[in-house]
């Protein structure tokens, strides 16, 4: 249901003039892309074996999928929207979806990095980020990511990281408590 009002809005958008619209009403906010994945990192997820069907397959599969590929291509949309920039909420939200519906793994890791990485390139990275990351816990995959973990992200404060990295993260952020995220 999210992903489908997402595409509503960028269909709207669209209508009324792509990048050259000027209808404030019809101008999508990453507020309006962050929702999506939001959505998707607090879908109600069992996987418990008791909840099996007849073929033995988890309930839940489908909704789990859906779910991880609403947020990716929500993120997808993000990065080639003319008029939206992310913000920390964007990489906070994506990096609990990841750490949620997918299955602890090397390549959870891998994208739990490069999400870290490009929230530091677009110079986002703020302490909601952070604490997305301490709350996956991706120690446990395996030996490089434990010492990456230990170093980058346990044992440095936000402030610690360079400027640059971090600059956009007042200009684009997003308060914890503010109801509206």
């Amino acid at each position: 249901v999210a992903k489908s009002m997402l595409l509503r809005i960028i269909e709207r958008h669209e209508l009324d003039g792509g990048y050259d619209n000027t209808n404030p009403l019809s101008i999508p906010t990453a507020l309006s892309y962050n929702a999506v994945i939001r959505c998707c990192a607090n879908v109600p997820i069992d996987f418990d074996v008791s909840t099996a069907d007849e073929d033995g397959n988890k309930k839940n599969i489908y909704v789990r999928d859906a779910a991880i590929d609403a947020s990716f291509v929500t993120f997808d949309a993000m990065l080639r929207s003319d008029v939206v920039e992310r913000n920390s909420a964007t990489y906070d939200y994506l990096i609990r979806a990841v750490t949620k519906l997918m299955p602890t793994s090397r390549t959870q890791g891998n994208i739990i990095y490069a999400l870290y990485t490009k929230a530091r390139e677009e110079g986002v990275y703020s302490e909601a980020v952070r604490q997305a990351l301490m709350d996956a816990s991706i120690e446990d995959i395996g030996e490089e990511f434990a010492k990456w973990f230990q170093n980058e992200v346990k044992e440095k404060d936000v402030l610690e990281y360079p400027q640059r990295e971090r600059q956009n993260s007042r200009i684009l952020r997003y308060q914890i408590g503010d109801d509206t995220y």
